[in-house]
């Protein structure tokens, strides 16, 4: 199944990662051999940067991986069959997106948590509207569990649309604004066709107007 622009067998991803949890022990084990899958076959194809792995969070907790805003929390193989510890791992992780969010309601929202046991999967994410928390699954890894899985890891590494990041990449200092005027620029005063060198000389008539600058000023400009 074609992935952006590289294929990916989700489907064959969810059988090795089915085949490493049958080869775990632990939860480590587990770990281990999932993120070596999903280096070897995604995300290193896709320049997803590492994770950061067991990293020390405000509250003194160690979550599994942080990709992004995606939370992965590895379990002992079997461990979402069991109600008691399916649970535990749901409040487990609540707490690492909580905190992760600095306790802050209107940032939980960006944060994405998943559960693996390498059996079974489930997916974690706060709602703001009805604010609550919305639990999914567990479900069995397969094709369609695993393409989730790799969405949220992709989609939450994107540039989020941000004022700052917005002016750092295409405001006046940058690169691409600069180029882009210039030849815009470029363009209009050396117009192919007379429609375009009428409609930029009504514009420059309007804007002179309304910021109160003579022709002579705007030619300095």
């Amino acid at each position: 199944m074609a992935y952006t622009s590289i294929d990916i067998n989700a489907a064959e991803i969810a059988e090795r990662i089915r085949e490493a949890a049958q080869e775990s022990l632990t939860e480590e084990d587990l770990r281990i051999r999932v993120e070596h899958i999903l280096r070897s076959e995604i995300l290193d194809k896709l320049n997803i940067p590492w994770a950061r792995y067991e990293y020390m969070l405000i509250s003194g907790v160690r979550p599994d991986a942080l990709y992004g805003h995606v939370i992965i929390e590895y379990k002992k193989p079997n461990t979402l069959e069991n109600s008691f510890k399916r649970t535990q791992a749901i409040e487990q992780i609540k707490k690492y997106i909580n905190d992760e969010a600095g306790g802050v309601e209107s940032r939980l929202a960006r944060f994405f948590g998943i559960i693996i046991d390498g059996y079974k999967v489930m997916f974690v994410r706060y709602r703001p509207k009805p604010k609550r928390w919305d639990v999914q699954g567990p479900y069995e890894v397969n094709r369609y569990t695993v393409l989730r899985m790799l969405e949220a890891i992709r989609g939450l590494a994107k540039k989020p649309l941000d004022a700052s990041l917005l002016i750092r990449d295409f405001g006046p200092q940058s690169r691409v604004a600069r180029k882009v005027v210039n030849t815009l620029y470029k363009k209009l005063i050396n117009p192919k066709s007379e429609k375009t060198k009428t409609l930029y000389d009504e514009w420059k008539r309007i804007f002179s107007h309304v910021v109160a600058y003579s022709p002579e000023k705007l030619k300095g400009i």
